[in-house]
C-alpha cells in the first residue's frame, strides 16, 4: 500500500526526516500552524520502511538520513511528495 496516510479528521500528513533533534523540531515548527500532522525520522532506513506502507503529503529533509537518504528522496519523487530542506 502507498497511499497518502489516512487521516481521519481531514490534516494533511508530513514526513520529517533528520538525524538531528534540533532540526527535526525546526521543521516541525515550520507547518505546524498550516495544519499538518507529523512523523519524524532518525534515519533513512526506518524513513523508507514506512514508505512501504503510505505516503505524506508534504516531506521535510536534511543530508542527515544517512547515507540511504537519496532512495527516500527517490520514492517521494516518485509520488510526487513536495519536499523542503531543512534550513
Amino acid at each position: 500500500m502507498t497511499s497518502r496516510a489516512d487521516d481521519p479528521v481531514g490534516r494533511r500528513f508530513c514526513l520529517v526526516l533528520s538525524d538531528d533533534e534540533n532540526r527535526r523540531e525546526r521543521g516541525v515548527k515550520s507547518l505546524i500552524s498550516k495544519s499538518f500532522d507529523f512523523l519524524a525520522f532518525l534515519d533513512a532506513v526506518s524513513a523508507q520502511a514506512w514508505l512501504e506502507e503510505d505516503t505524506p503529503d508534504i516531506a521535510i529533509t536534511d543530508d542527515g538520513g544517512g547515507r540511504g537518504s537519496r532512495p527516500v528522496a527517490n520514492t517521494l519523487a516518485r509520488r510526487g511528495v513536495r519536499m523542503m530542506p531543512i534550513a
